[in-house]
């Protein structure tokens, strides 16, 4: 009788804590890419996301264009915490503050 399952915490609540690809690095989420259209499943390369776009980007609420060739469907970021069972897409309103 003492501590909440995790799974139950909604993905939008975890968004104030974890809004950028930075704090996704910082606090180990695992993240994944996957395409409405065809299907295909990739794990996304946090730190790379992180060099080249800065480590303020936010995948929250984002689509890209699907990578395989010849797709024209685009994907969605789904992330998994720690202390996750499993990934859900990255979908929450935006945070009105952040402090």
């Amino acid at each position: 009788m003492g501590s909440r399952n995790p799974d139950r915490i909604p993905i939008a609540m975890r968004r104030r804590r974890c809004e950028s690809v930075g704090d996704m690095i910082r606090l180990g989420w695992d993240v994944h890419s996957k395409c409405e259209a065809c299907g295909l499943l990739f794990r996304v390369n946090l730190r790379l996301i992180a060099r080249v776009k800065g480590a303020d980007f936010s995948l929250w609420n984002r689509k890209e264009r699907c990578k395989r060739l010849g797709c024209v469907g685009f994907v969605n970021f789904q992330g998994k915490a720690p202390d996750m069972s499993w990934h859900e897409v990255l979908s929450a309103p935006w945070p009105e503050d952040r402090s």
